[in-house]
């Protein structure tokens, strides 16, 4: 994410879950990707509000509360998810917890990139080859966040499903299908766009 605005945050008083508006969310991302915490090249996969405390919102008088927000990063060079919490207006960083374990939510530049790699997988045409299929701009994939399922390959980096189908690969909607397979691919920690058919 690279925000665009450098829009000042409205000072006035909203109420503590209030949704975050588009100058605080882009704020929140520039303190993220400045503060440090993570190198240069991480990406933003999600950003919102970091709740207050239910005590805090019923005791809330109409004055101004502190408002936190929580931005999740991921390092593609370190294969890293981060989350990190920002105080807003300062932009300062109020902490940072690494997820060794976990994933960021899956990007649009991954899902691009490694739908296209899936399709060029000389055994996923193969297989749609012999069930009359060589049109491969015929055929949709529908990347799936794959999660850890603890096998050997979830070491190796970003995991993702994905189910094919016929119908024109910029097709939005789904299409019945004459072909009924799954592709899982990993996407390696070093390199976002490099995939892995298993």
């Amino acid at each position: 994410m690279q925000p665009t605005s450098q829009a000042p945050i409205a000072s006035a008083v909203r109420h503590p879950l209030a949704p975050l508006t588009e100058q605080e969310a882009a704020a929140a991302c520039r303190a993220a990707l400045a503060s440090g915490a993570v190198h240069p090249g991480a990406r933003i996969s999600y950003c919102a509000l970091a709740e207050p405390t239910k005590q805090a919102v019923l005791s809330w008088d109409g004055t101004s509360l502190p408002r936190e927000i929580t931005v999740v990063t991921y390092e593609p060079k370190l294969g890293r998810t981060s989350t990190l919490t920002i105080a807003l207006p300062e932009g300062t960083l109020v902490s940072c917890m690494r997820a060794p374990a976990g994933q960021a939510p899956i990007m649009l530049e991954e899902w691009l990139a490694n739908a296209e790699a899936v399709r060029q997988n000389p055994r996923f045409k193969d297989v749609c080859a012999r069930r009359g299929v060589t049109d491969m701009s015929t055929i949709k994939i529908d990347p799936w966040p794959a999660g850890n399922l603890g096998l050997p390959v979830d070491a190796e980096g970003r995991a993702a499903s994905r189910t094919s189908r016929m119908g024109p690969a910029t097709t939005p909607t789904p299409i019945p299908s004459k072909i009924s397979s799954c592709c899982s691919t990993a996407t390696p920690a070093r390199s976002s766009s490099s995939t892995t058919a298993r």
